[in-house]
């Protein structure tokens, strides 16, 4: 009977319905299970799968149209893409970095905005919102 090694933990268990079950559970689990085939034994090494938590963070999440300087994102994983869309009735846009984040305050229009950050396909939102100076 060929027995199955799981290398983390150093049990043996038989090709049948145990590894099944303890292949279910790592899977259910948020584990990952690779195998190899060494001295006609197949090994399993699981390991943990990592859990991304995305955020998305402004400097100011709301400023006066107008106003010179920038509005910086800050992110929990880099390398992702910005984009904008607008909540309110006003004409014109947010201008907005799309691989920064940045956002330009002296060039965006009054409004509100939903700037959304996507990576790996997932993502995550932040409202702005762009005051009238008067």
């Amino acid at each position: 009977m060929k027995k199955i090694m799981i290398s983390n933990s150093k049990r043996l268990f038989n090709t049948a319905s145990s590894l099944l079950i303890f292949c279910l559970f790592f899977i259910l689990t948020s584990f990952k299970v690779h195998s190899h085939l060494e001295n006609n034994l197949t090994y399993f090494e699981c390991a943990k799968k990592s859990t991304i938590i995305l955020t998305l963070q402004y400097s100011n999440a709301s400023f006066i149209a107008g106003n010179t300087g920038f509005s910086e994102a800050k992110v929990s994983m880099s390398g992702g893409i910005f984009s904008c869309q607008r909540l309110s009735s006003n004409q014109g846009d947010l201008s907005i970095n799309r691989r920064t984040g940045r956002i330009d305050q002296q060039n965006s229009d009054v409004g509100e905005y939903i700037v959304t950050y996507t990576i790996n396909h997932k993502s995550v939102t932040a409202n702005i919102i762009v005051l009238n100076n008067n």
